[in-house]
């Protein structure tokens, strides 16, 4: 008996011929009595194939990621063509025969593509098969491409607007004691700040001192005379007490002392 010819089977014994077989399906061998689906990511669109065929780039016959113009197949069925892989899902030929799904940091908008694109600065894609990025919001950042995630501010700094590469330091005068914040504080009265760089916390106003009852000062105000300050953060000076007094050309660390000692007479 003759063996039957690749791409055809039989099944019976007894046989007068051999069978193609059907789309979808291949035979490399010969005398074989089955034929065999393609595998995911080929297809025959003709009877009596000895091998199924390579999709081309963009697409599958996978179910999971072959979605569009036409109906994917699921692995193991007889695949007839191709069909685009949807969006956020990729093929390329050699090193994928199924749809693959776009991985954190890249994304895919369209359908029936070979490869992801990356996410741009500002912006981020935390999960596998992203059609789009996200911008990352306020108080956080992303400063290089390919971000997964967003990074929050750190303390001392601030960022109020959207999809940015970077946070800003707190100005003069201003504090930030938490990350991913999306503006600064101003130091409350009594308090100050002297630099614009990574202010987490204002400082107290030294004795002596004070902020004259004002916020978001980026230093303190000796006391003017007939007033003084006897305690650290002082919002304002306070007025000396009957009997006493406070002139001119006393430093902050002897005013205390020159003023209970110096009764007026």
């Amino acid at each position: 008996c003759d063996k039957c010819a690749a791409g055809r089977y039989q099944s019976s014994t007894a046989a007068l011929s051999c069978v193609n077989c059907v789309v979808g399906q291949q035979q490399a061998l010969e005398g074989m009595s089955a034929c065999q689906s393609c595998s995911a990511g080929f297809y025959s669109s003709t009877e009596g194939a000895a091998t199924c065929s390579a999709c081309e780039l963009g697409k599958s016959t996978d179910g999971a990621g072959a979605t569009g113009l036409v109906v994917g197949y699921p692995a193991g069925t007889n695949a007839t063509e191709c069909a685009p892989c949807g969006a956020g899902k990729y093929a390329d030929a050699g090193a994928s025969v199924i749809c693959t799904e776009c991985g954190a940091g890249t994304y895919q908008p369209d359908q029936g593509s070979n490869s992801c694109l990356t996410c741009t600065n500002g912006t981020f894609a935390s999960g596998r098969g992203s059609s789009a990025c996200g911008s990352c919001e306020e108080g956080r950042y992303a400063e290089t491409e390919g971000a997964s995630l967003c990074d929050k501010c750190a303390a001392g700094r601030y960022q109020s607007s959207t999809a940015a590469l970077s946070c800003i330091a707190c100005a003069f005068g201003k504090q930030q004691v938490a990350e991913g914040r999306d503006k600064c504080d101003a130091c409350d009265a009594g308090r100050f700040s002297a630099n614009s760089n990574h202010t987490t916390l204002c400082q107290a106003c030294d004795p002596g001192m004070s902020t004259a009852g004002t916020i978001g000062q980026r230093r303190c105000l000796a006391c003017e005379v007939g007033l003084y300050s006897d305690e650290l953060g002082l919002r304002e000076c306070k007025r000396c007490p009957k009997g006493q007094y406070r002139g001119g050309g006393f430093n902050k660390h002897t005013e205390l002392l020159r003023l209970r000692t110096r009764n007026v007479r």
